[in-house]
């Protein structure tokens, strides 16, 4: 399992950030590691309708170490 932070903006120039989770499966086949199955989830896709300077507090998220565990078991339980 992966996890990608995507930013980039869209068509109308409308800023956008995203998470996806990755579940691969991987085989060697003649001799070389390929892929064999791959799964991408969408975790959240949010636009930014304004300016984010990055460092005001009421602007930022905070995660859970405990809510990452959680994230990373479910992924593992599903394997």
């Amino acid at each position: 399992m992966s996890f990608a932070f995507i930013t980039g903006s869209d068509a109308e120039g409308v800023a956008w950030t995203s998470s996806c989770t990755y579940h691969d499966r991987f085989a060697r086949i003649n001799g070389e590691w390929r892929f064999t199955e791959r799964y991408d989830q969408v975790n959240y896709m949010v636009p930014w309708l304004e300016p984010h300077d990055g460092l005001a507090e009421e602007g930022r998220i905070y995660m859970d170490l405990d809510r990452i565990q959680r994230l990373l078991s479910v992924g593992s339980a599903q394997s």
